[in-house]
C-alpha cells in the first residue's frame, strides 16, 4: 500500500513538470494578439511586440487586422494575405459578408469575405442587382445573364426589371418580359411596327406557319406577320385559309394552292375526309376527293342512284349533249343522265339520236330537233344537221330585232360556225342592217354555251360600219382584264381557232 502511494505521488510529480514545460514552450513559440493596459491589441511575434508587420492575425476563431504591429479597429478595405486579397470591415475579417466594395473608384464583389476575381454574374446590393465580370462590376455591359436556373437582362450594369423587348445574345435574339427571359413564351410580339413570332423566347426568324394571339390565328411567314397572304396553309396536317393575314373562320369556298390545285374550304378548314360529289352552294355540286377538287373527272358520276356530268370536276347542269362513259355514249339534259329522253342531242358539229338515254347506232328516220325542226338520222347520225349554224343565227337575229326599233330592217349577212371547244362552241354572225334613213351597216355577234336555252353575247361588240369586229378578251382569273382589239370576220374565226379553253367566252367559268 505504501508502494502504491509512493508510485501515484510520482507521477503526478511527473505530469505537473510537463505542464509547466508546455505553457512556456507556447508562450514563447505562439504568434498572437496581446491587449495592454490601455486597451491597445498588440502584434506578438515569439513572445514579442512585432512593429513592422501589417496584415491579417488570428486570434482564437477571429481574423483581424493588424496595421505596424497594432489591430485598426477603424480599418476597412482590402488586405492581402499569402496572394489572397481579403476584405476587412472596422478590422475584422468577415467571412460572412458576401456584397460589393468600392475600392479606388470600381466596385469589386466579395463573397465570404474574399475578393471574387473569377466571378461573373449578379449581385445584390441594397436592393438593386448589378452585373459583375470578372469580379468588378460592369457598367458597359447591355445584354442577358444566367443567374442560377433563370436569364436576366441587365442594361448598363443593371438589372432592369421594366424592360420588355428583344435582346442580342451571341448572334441570336431573344424575347425578354420584365427583365426575365421566359423560355416557355410562344407567341406575337410587337416591335418597331412589326408583329414578330417568338417561339420559347427566341426570335423564330425562319418559321412560316399559324400562331394564335388572344384568341385570333394569324400568319405568319419567315418570323412576321405577313397582313397581305391570302390563301392556304398547312398546320398540323390540316389545311386552313387566311386571308389578310388571319384564319377567316367565316370562309366557304374554292381555293387555289400555290400548285393550282382546288381545294373546297367550309368555315376556313379544308376537310380532308370529304370524297365523291359535294354539295358546296345551294344547286352547285362538286367531284371532291380528300377535300380536293378531282379538276381531272370529265363524264358521268352516280350519285344515289343518279347518273350527272360533271365537267372538269364540277356538275354542269347546263350540259346538254353526249358524253362518252367506258366506250357508251348516254344522252345528258341539264346535266343528268335521262333514261326516260328519246330524241335528237347536239354532240360536236353533228346531231345524234338517243333512245332511252343512250345513243342508238341503229336508228334509221326523222327526229324533231328542241328548235322544233325535223331531221334525218342513218345509223343515229344525222344526215342534213346544219342548224347548230343556223338555229344560232336565227335566235342572235331575234335579239338583234328586239334591240332596234320595228322599222329597221335586219338581215343575216353570214353565219359561221367557230371551234366547238368542249362541248359548248360558238357561232359567229354578221347582220346586214338597213336603217329608216336608207344608210346600211353591220353588226357581228358571237352566240355561246347554250344559244337554244339563253343566248349568249360575251366578250364582243358591235363594230362601226365597216364590218369590224371588236372582241373582248377574258382571262381566265383576272376579270378585271380587258384587251379590246379590231378584228375582220375572219380574224375572228381564226383567233378562236388558236385558243384552247372555251373559258374566254364563258363568263360562269372565267
Amino acid at each position: 500500500m505504501k508502494k502504491f502511494k509512493k508510485l501515484i505521488a510520482v507521477a503526478l510529480a511527473v505530469i505537473l513538470s510537463l505542464s509547466v514545460m508546455s505553457v512556456v514552450a507556447f508562450a514563447s513559440t505562439t504568434d498572437s494578439l496581446k491587449r495592454t493596459d490601455d486597451g491597445t491589441w498588440l502584434y506578438m511575434e515569439n513572445g514579442e511586440h512585432n512593429a513592422d508587420y501589417t496584415g491579417l492575425v488570428k486570434y482564437y476563431d477571429t481574423w483581424y487586422y493588424v496595421e505596424n504591429g497594432v489591430l485598426n479597429w477603424n480599418y476597412t478595405g482590402p488586405t492581402e494575405y499569402y496572394g489572397t486579397t481579403y476584405y476587412v470591415i472596422k478590422g475584422v475579417l468577415e467571412w460572412d459578408y458576401s456584397s460589393l466594395v468600392y475600392v479606388d473608384n470600381v466596385w469589386h464583389y466579395v463573397e465570404n469575405g474574399v475578393y471574387s476575381n473569377d466571378y461573373t454574374g449578379l449581385t445584390k446590393y441594397y436592393g438593386t442587382w448589378y452585373y459583375v465580370e470578372d469580379g468588378v462590376l460592369n457598367w458597359d455591359y447591355t445584354g442577358l445573364t444566367k443567374y442560377y436556373d433563370t436569364w436576366y437582362y441587365v442594361e448598363n450594369g443593371e438589372l432592369n426589371w421594366n424592360y420588355t423587348g428583344p435582346t442580342e445574345y451571341y448572334g441570336t435574339t431573344y424575347y425578354v418580359i420584365k427583365g426575365i427571359l421566359d423560355w416557355d413564351y410562344s407567341s406575337l410580339v410587337y416591335v418597331d411596327n412589326v408583329w414578330h413570332y417568338v417561339e420559347k423566347g427566341v426570335y423564330s426568324n425562319d418559321y412560316t406557319g399559324l400562331t394564335k394571339y388572344y384568341g385570333t390565328w394569324y400568319y405568319v411567314e419567315d418570323g412576321v406577320l405577313n397582313w397581305e397572304f391570302l390563301g392556304l396553309t398547312d398546320y398540323y396536317g390540316t389545311l386552313y385559309f387566311v386571308k389578310d393575314g388571319v384564319l377567316d373562320w367565316g370562309f366557304s369556298g374554292f381555293v387555289s394552292d400555290e400548285d393550282k390545285n382546288l381545294f373546297y374550304v367550309e368555315k376556313g378548314t379544308v376537310d380532308r375526309s370529304l370524297n365523291g360529289l359535294y354539295n358546296y352552294y345551294g344547286n352547285n355540286w362538286c367531284y371532291l376527293v380528300d377535300g380536293l377538287v378531282d379538276s381531272s373527272y370529265n363524264g358521268l358520276f352516280n350519285y344515289y342512284g343518279t347518273w350527272y356530268y360533271l365537267e372538269n370536276g364540277f356538275l354542269n347542269w347546263n350540259y346538254y349533249g353526249l358524253t362518252n362513259y367506258y366506250g357508251t355514249y348516254y344522252g345528258v339534259e341539264g346535266g343528268i343522265l335521262d333514261w326516260n329522253y328519246s330524241g335528237a342531242l347536239r354532240y360536236g358539229a353533228s346531231l345524234y339520236y338517243v333512245r332511252n338515254g343512250v345513243f342508238d347506232s341503229s336508228f334509221n328516220g326523222e327526229a324533231e330537233y328542241c328548235t322544233g325542226k325535223i331531221y334525218n338520222f342513218k345509223d343515229g347520225v344525222s344526215v342534213d344537221y346544219d342548224g347548230y349554224v343556223a338555229d344560232a343565227a336565227q335566235l342572235v337575229k331575234l335579239i338583234v330585232y328586239c334591240e332596234l326599233n320595228d322599222d329597221t330592217e335586219v338581215e343575216i349577212f353570214s353565219a359561221q360556225g367557230l371551234p366547238d371547244l368542249g362541248p359548248y362552241g360558238g357561232v359567229a354572225v354578221t347582220f346586214s342592217i338597213k336603217h329608216n334613213d336608207g344608210t346600211e351597216d353591220y353588226r357581228t355577234y358571237i352566240a355561246t354555251k347554250s344559244y337554244f336555252e339563253t343566248p349568249k353575247f360575251l366578250g364582243v361588240r358591235e363594230n362601226i360600219g365597216d364590218g369590224t369586229l371588236f372582241v373582248t378578251e377574258r382571262i381566265s382569273g383576272d376579270l378585271e382584264t380587258e384587251n379590246s382589239v379590231g378584228l375582220t370576220l375572219d380574224d375572228v374565226i381564226n383567233y378562236f381557232y388558236g385558243i384552247n379553253t372555251y373559258y374566254v367566252l364563258n363568263d360562269d367559268k372565267a
